[in-house]
């Protein structure tokens, strides 16, 4: 039988691969779209990537979360009720939210339409819900409203508009469920963009 440490080591050591994999798929991304993009390197805690207009003036920072592997595809539990499908690790404490920070989740097992980028406030407002878990996370069927955020995130970037807003038709868990949008936002006293 291998020893534990060895195994928590490895399975650290995949966590690091399969983290530093998805950084650099979003960044090859945005340089598509002529941003400058820059990895922390772990050197900032909620921060992955600094994300910069083409003429240096505006700038955001990224938080990626990856899954993959299988690893995305697991079922969790929130107030009793199964929320099935894949999801993403957000950490152990409360997200924390910025107009300027916004967050990729990368589903590394979908190379074409895996990214999915969210405003940390969509983050903020779903996960104020989750009450009593090891782990905060944020599951597909959430992530998938954001597919089409790429063009907002580019435009937030150019300076040229204001992220997009948290849509009506959230799925709020927890202890926000049966809660409209308007109502989880003034819970969190979360501003209007």
């Amino acid at each position: 039988m291998p020893n534990q440490s060895i195994v928590a080591m490895k399975k650290n050591r995949l966590n690091s691969i399969r983290g530093a994999e998805g950084v650099y798929r979003v960044a090859a991304l945005l340089s598509k779209y002529n941003i400058h993009v820059a990895p922390t390197m772990g050197n900032a805690s909620c921060v992955d990537l600094l994300a910069a207009s083409e003429d240096g003036a505006k700038s955001i920072a990224i938080q990626v979360k990856s899954a993959g592997d299988g690893h995305a595809n697991r079922n969790k539990y929130i107030a009793g009720q199964k929320i099935a499908g894949k999801y993403w690790l957000i950490g152990r404490r409360p997200p924390i939210w910025s107009n300027e920070l916004w967050y990729a989740f990368v589903d590394l097992d979908d190379v074409q339409t895996g990214i999915y980028f969210i405003p940390s406030k969509w983050v903020a407002a779903f996960c104020s819900g989750i009450k009593n878990v090891n782990y905060f996370f944020i599951p597909i069927s959430v992530a998938g409203k954001a597919q089409s955020n790429l063009n907002s995130l580019l435009e937030q970037i150019a300076g040229k508009g204001c992220p997009v807003d948290i849509p009506k038709g959230m799925i709020w868990v927890g202890e926000n469920e049966g809660k409209t949008t308007r109502q989880v936002i003034q819970n969190l006293k979360l501003s209007r963009w």
